[in-house]
């Protein structure tokens, strides 16, 4: 990374702790942001091209602003454009593990984005692969397995009893636990008041990523037979068997944003990749060892459902299913269409739906579904970013100021909602996403090429403007150059609006997508 220094000046720090902030530090905040415009960055439009409609962009470092294109011809280019973004996966070595923390912030930040979470966790692998740190990027997966390994009587109790999710009050808490403190020798939940925090864990899109990951890793010969000694081939049994009990095909869970549950195509789509990954039989397949290992402690453990002889049919019937609910969800209009329009649980666009399309990989959704899905979630963009979904609430319009938690409890989400100004929502660090399915689309759809490239631009030269230059968060504290940030925030103050970073800065999983996409952009053109 070139190391930029001061842009547009030095920003002036105003020191706001999170969650616990004045209305007078606000309006010191807003008094900064009207006496330095250039905080927003500096505003360049670009043209419609291809069908792709008119944009702009809010740059932060002059040096991108140098170079951007309205059409980029060849890699050298977008090597030479995106270096100015960090995209270092920051890995942490502790009790013997290796982690990636969620965000390299200070635990005394008190979001504690310093956690672990399996599903950002596999972003980063994907990128450590992509880098070459194939030692890092094994042993994160490894460790990963081994927190799942820790969470053995939670797999078997739900295996014997499915119902235990559905518990009104402690649902969340029995579902498999996909986020954990790092610096916890046992992988113990990050603690509140000296107990296991409540979170939202039902979410089965963490579990396919891992799974669907783990098994690429195991054709590949990225892990061996050595990696997977008896109680860990155990755990990938028990993940597997847990799927299955608890009908993930018809399940809602809280799926990739952690909050209400409803019947997510993501969180379908996700974990029927990976049965439709252990099924897949072409070069590379799973090994034989695996596949021997595999049984036998589906046999030892009282696994009929997957042991040797239900195995197949067994996963044939959960991918299946899953495909069934996935083609119906997407011909009803997205995400969790199935339900009554004015129920709180009804959503069509939701930038999670670009799961299916990349990592998952569905041979079994038709390009023109797969464009669908594109489709749907274009209708997110906005000047700054992506939407994850329609009047999304989290790290909305003055959230930094308003005492609102990172949390998943009830009375965070209620002040969310209660705090809500329309229009506010975040824009999240996507365009990386869109970018690199609008190239897995151009390279399948022929017809439209041009448009999928085009978009891809767009998205690239947004996913630019998430590099951070000299400038304040959105709880008013300095930003740092070249970072990756999670998301730009709204500041309102009557009727002025900015848009800012947010503190969570730098995101490894922005860093991981936006490096997978810069990987994905210069092979296309060296294609």
């Amino acid at each position: 990374m070139i190391h930029l220094g001061a842009i547009f000046g030095a920003a002036t720090l105003i020191t706001v702790p999170i969650v616990a902030c004045s209305k007078s530090a606000f309006n010191k905040f807003v008094n900064e942001l009207r006496k330095h415009p250039e905080y927003q960055g500096v505003e360049l439009n670009f043209a419609s091209i291809n069908n792709v409609p008119e944009y702009t962009i809010h740059n932060h470092v002059k040096e991108i602003g140098d170079q951007l294109k309205s059409v980029y011809s060849t890699s050298n280019q977008i090597r030479q454009i995106s270096q100015y973004a960090n995209t270092n996966i920051k890995i942490e070595e502790k009790n013997g593990h290796t982690f990636i923390p969620a965000a390299d912030v200070d635990s005394s930040q008190g979001t504690n984005y310093d956690a672990i979470w399996v599903r950002d966790s596999i972003w980063g692998y994907y990128a450590l692969a992509a880098q070459h740190r194939t030692d890092d990027a094994k042993k994160v997966l490894l460790s990963l397995l081994d927190y799942f390994t820790s969470q053995k009587e939670r797999i078997d109790a739900d295996i014997q009893n499915p119902e235990l999710l559905n518990d009104p009050k402690n649902g969340q808490m029995n579902a498999v636990h996909i986020r954990f403190d790092g610096d916890s020798p046992t992988f113990a939940d990050v603690q509140e008041n000296g107990k296991a925090q409540p979170w939202n864990h039902k979410q089965n899109d963490a579990l396919g990523l891992f799974l669907d990951c783990l098994l690429t890793s195991v054709k590949t010969g990225a892990i061996v037979q050595a990696d997977l000694n008896v109680t860990r081939m155990n755990s990938i049994v028990g993940l597997i068997e847990y799927l299955y009990k608890i009908e993930f095909w018809q399940m809602e869970d809280s799926g990739a944003w952690e909050e209400a549950q409803r019947l997510n195509t993501s969180s379908v789509g996700i974990v029927t990749s990976a049965i439709e990954n252990f099924l897949d039989t072409s070069t590379p397949a799973l090994p034989g060892w695996f596949i021997d290992s595999f049984n036998a402690q589906a046999t030892a453990l009282g696994y009929s459902d997957v042991d040797v002889t239900n195995r197949n049919n067994t996963l044939t019937e959960m991918k299946n299913n899953g495909y069934d609910l996935i083609h119906e969800q997407i011909s009803l209009g997205g995400e969790s269409p199935n339900y009554a329009t004015n129920d709180k649980r009804y959503r069509t666009a939701d930038a999670a739906l670009l799961n299916l399309i990349f990592p998952a990989k569905l041979s079994g959704l038709s390009i023109a579904e797969k464009e669908t899905i594109y489709d749907i979630v274009s209708t997110l963009n906005t000047e700054w970013g992506v939407k994850r979904y329609n009047d999304d609430n989290y790290q909305s319009g003055n959230f930094w100021f308003n005492q609102i938690k990172t949390d998943t409890d009830d009375s965070s989400i209620d002040k969310r909602e209660k705090d809500f100004i329309k229009g506010s929502e975040a824009s999240w660090f996507f365009d990386s996403w869109m970018a690199y399915d609008a190239i897995a689309l151009a390279n399948l759809d022929g017809t439209k090429k041009d448009y999928y490239l085009a978009s891809a631009t767009m998205h690239f030269n947004k996913s630019l403007a998430f590099i951070t230059g000299d400038g304040l968060h959105g709880d008013g504290t300095a930003c740092e150059a070249g970072n990756l940030v999670e998301s730009y925030n709204a500041i309102v103050d009557g009727k002025f609006w900015w848009r800012v970073p947010s503190p969570i800065d730098p995101l490894n999983w922005a860093k991981g997508l936006f490096f997978l996409m810069v990987e994905q952009l210069t092979s296309y053109y060296d294609s």
